[in-house]
């Protein structure tokens, strides 16, 4: 029974139940926004294409053939983005791109992402020593179901995870440095670590009936961004004034 049920759910192929969760809080304030210019730095081949459903700029490295059809790409590193774009967005977002980065090279990604909006800047990256813990257990856990490390964890340790008070930090000199004036700046917790680390267990399981129960928690997923105590990463939200 349960087996015919998960067969013939109907799952959309490019979400992610864990990837929606962190720009769950963005989307809320980006699609109040209409008609306006949308950056994403690190976006990667998809980025919030499949949550957004709308047209953006995505800045990364590289892209494949296979991207969402809603980017708009620019080959571009987060320290380094042409000056052509400053300025040119409304809203300029970056999720967990901050982590894998080094703190040098973190302060001149902010730099270059606050120069380009007129407007907000959202910063979502894992933090905290509850961050650390997950990241510690789902890397014991990948070795063990798969064998290998999970190279984006790697990474987590090699840089250590961003402290908000240094971002903060980063953000009011970038400012500075860029002769803006920050309106306002808020934080707020993005994901709960509980549900982030069961929901991976479950995507790296390697069993099919685990998998097939984290593809199923689409059904669930509004209910599960209810819940941001406990945080595995914060947000934060960053008002420009024109």
């Amino acid at each position: 029974m349960l087996k015919k049920l998960f067969k013939n759910l109907p799952f959309p192929p490019e979400f992610d139940i864990t990837v929606y969760l962190r720009y769950r809080p963005i989307l809320t304030k980006i699609n109040r926004l209409k008609g306006v210019e949308i950056a994403e730095i690190g976006s990667g081949n998809y980025g919030m294409g499949p949550y957004l459903k709308r047209s953006f700029w995505g800045f990364d490295l590289n892209f494949a053939k296979e991207k969402s059809v809603f980017l708009k790409p620019v080959k571009s590193s987060a320290v380094n983005i042409p000056k052509e774009f400053n300025q040119q967005f409304e809203a300029v977002l970056s999720v967990d791109m901050l982590e894998h980065l080094s703190p040098k090279d973190r302060s001149k990604a902010i730099k270059s992402m606050l120069g380009l909006t007129k407007k907000y800047l959202f910063l979502a990256f894992p933090s905290g020593r509850l961050a650390s813990l997950t990241d510690y257990f789902l890397s014991w856990y990948y070795r063990k179901t798969h064998g290998v490390n999970l190279e984006f964890l790697n990474e987590h340790r090699q840089y250590h995870l961003p402290k908000i008070r240094e971002v903060k930090k980063e953000i009011i000199k970038a400012a500075s440095e860029n002769g803006q004036k920050i309106a306002k700046i808020k934080v707020v917790n993005n994901t709960n670590a509980l549900i982030y680390l069961t929901l991976l267990v479950l995507g790296f399981s390697e069993n099919k009936y685990l998998t097939r129960l984290y593809s199923a928690s689409f059904l669930i997923k509004n209910f599960l961004g209810l819940f941001n105590f406990l945080p595995y990463r914060k947000l934060i939200i960053l008002e420009v004034e024109k």
